[in-house]
Formats: C-alpha cells, structure tokens, sequence
C-alpha cells in the first residue's frame, strides 16, 4: 500500500474516496485589508490550522498564518495590562484538564498516529513507567517519514517505538519540543512562556510531573475572542 501511494499525484489522491475528505470545497481565505478579528473568526469557526491571507482584488497569496502569529501578534500588544490576566490557568476553563490522553514512551509510532486519528487531536503527551511526562509527540512530526529511502523503510519506522525515534540523530527537534506549566500558573506567566520560546502546546503537570492538562495556542487565541 504505501508503494502504491508513493507513485500517485496529488490530484489522483484527493480524487479517491479516501481524499475526499482531505479536499477543501469551501476554501477559506482572507483579504490582505480585512481586520484581524475576521481572522481570529475564521480560525475559531472552521478549526483552521493555517489561513491564506489574499492580494486584495487578486488570486495571488500574500502570506500563509497560524494562530500561532496572530496570538504573538496579541501577546505582544496585551502582555503589560497584567491586570488582565492574573488568573490560574486551572480556573479559566483554557483547554484540556479532563480525560486527557498520554502515551507511554514504548508504544509503537503506528499506534501513536491512529489514536491521533481517532480523538482527533494534534498531539499526545508521552509519558514513562512512572506516569511522568517526558515529552510529547505531535502530528507534524511525522514529516520525518519523508526522509525513508524506500516503502520498506516507511513501514519500519512506522513500526518503531517512540522512545527510540526520539533518540535518532536529526530528531533533536522533538526532544526538545516540550514546553510545561503548572496548573496554578497565571495566565500571565503562560504568555510570558510563549512570548520567550512561540510553544504550539504547553502541558500541565504536577509536582510530580503526571499530565493534568494541555494547552494548545488555538485554545488561548480562542480565550482572546471570547
């Protein structure tokens, strides 16, 4: 199967059963001119990871954001109005602190990719013998299966455990993609983190290190709208 994919054209995939569900038939974009609150809106409505910003009266792309440059954007211009954010972050209903689901550092990375699949998250925290997080394992990382040589080797990586895809050479970028937070944190102290290192997602844990709860910057975007 994966040598059968590896041959066909983009169009040919979208084209299948299977792709239809990856086409985009309402294509959401927005004018260079527009405010930023329509943004904001667009990426809360439709669950957007990325927006094409258009050439007003133009077919061309401009830029390509994330929630991740609007909410900088945000921090940048709010972080001194400290009064508005001294709240702990456990008090502000701000992302996920209920059945929050971990994996243990010896599973496999197929079942890691099918349990993302299924609860149709962005990333898991990774979690040793002890229940402790040390480290999380997101979607995008997967971008490393590009660099197989061949099908054989896609499936054997696909195969492998996620404590030794860590320890691979050329994979510092996971091991050091874990950013976290108490939850009696204050909201402020959370926009200070991400000002300092741009986090996608921050987890919460204890005094012993057990995953409480995750953050993602689309939950603190959706805060700011709210």
């Amino acid at each position: 199967p994966v040598d059968h994919l590896a041959v066909k054209s983009i169009s040919q995939v979208l084209s299948e059963p299977e792709g239809e569900r990856l086409c985009q038939h309402d294509f959401a974009k927005v004018d260079a001119e527009a405010p930023l609150s329509q943004a904001s809106g667009l990426f809360q409505n439709r669950r957007l990871k990325f927006l094409p910003v258009m050439v007003p009266g133009d077919t061309s792309v401009l830029a390509l954001i994330s929630h991740l440059e609007i909410l900088e954007f945000l921090v940048s211009t709010f972080r001194e109005q400290r009064r508005l954010f001294d709240d702990p972050i456990c008090e502000l209903n701000i992302g996920v602190f209920e059945n929050v689901i971990t994996v243990q550092q010896q599973a496999r990375l197929s079942e890691v990719l099918d349990l993302l699949e299924l609860h149709g998250i962005g990333s898991v925290p990774i979690v040793d013998e002890n229940s402790r997080v040390i480290n999380i394992y997101s979607r995008s990382d997967i971008t490393f299966l590009a660099t197989a040589a061949d099908p054989d080797s896609v499936l054997k990586n696909l195969d492998s455990k996620l404590v030794d895809i860590l320890s691979q050479p050329g994979n510092e970028h996971m091991r050091d993609s874990l950013v976290t937070c108490s939850p009696f944190d204050t909201l402020q102290t959370i926009f200070e983190r991400f000002a300092e290192v741009k986090f996608k997602r921050i987890v919460c844990v204890d005094e012993n290190f057990c995953c409480k709860g995750i953050i993602s910057v689309s939950d603190l975007l959706s805060y700011f709208l709210n």
